[in-house]
């Protein structure tokens, strides 16, 4: 009987010490995770902030909205062609065709996309905004991509 109660007796602590532990890995595992989650949410607020569209963010009237998020969309688009023409300048005849054949399909990829992305906005008055956006989005991760390109070219 006093074998079997030492048998318990010793489960018992075991037992009381892994769910201690068990505890403690618990409250750090939540505690890592909500420190990446806190740093996460940090670096999305910080490139949110960096954003062209965050300069649309004192306009309140949607046609100042929508006015301010297609000047910024033109402006990347400027930025774009300027990145296009170096690109260009530093191909080939050959090379040049099917840049050129990529980007076209590319211009299509990106309206279509932003068209499926917004059409739920469609009759809404702020709608030239969010597919602005949209367009100024695609634009600034299709140029991040031919930067990269760029970069690897020996000119």
């Amino acid at each position: 009987m006093k074998k079997n109660f030492i048998i318990y007796l010793i489960i018992s602590c075991l037992s009381i010490w892994m769910i201690q532990v068990s505890a403690k890995d618990a409250i750090d595992i939540v505690e890592t995770n909500n420190n990446l989650i806190a740093t996460e949410i940090e670096a999305n607020a910080l490139a949110e902030e960096n954003t062209p569209m965050s300069s649309c963010e004192e306009t309140f009237e949607v046609k100042e909205m929508n006015d301010c998020s297609k000047k910024v969309y033109q402006n990347t688009e400027k930025q774009l062609k300027a990145i296009i023409f170096e690109i260009e300048s530093s191909l080939e005849y050959i090379e040049k065709r099917l840049f050129k054949k990529s980007h076209r399909q590319w211009n299509s990829f990106y309206k279509n996309y932003c068209e499926f992305a917004t059409y739920m906005l469609k009759e809404e008055p702020g709608f030239p905004f969010h597919q602005y956006d949209c367009f100024d989005r695609a634009t600034r991760h299709y140029m991040q991509s031919l930067e990269i390109f760029l970069e690897s070219l020996d000119i």
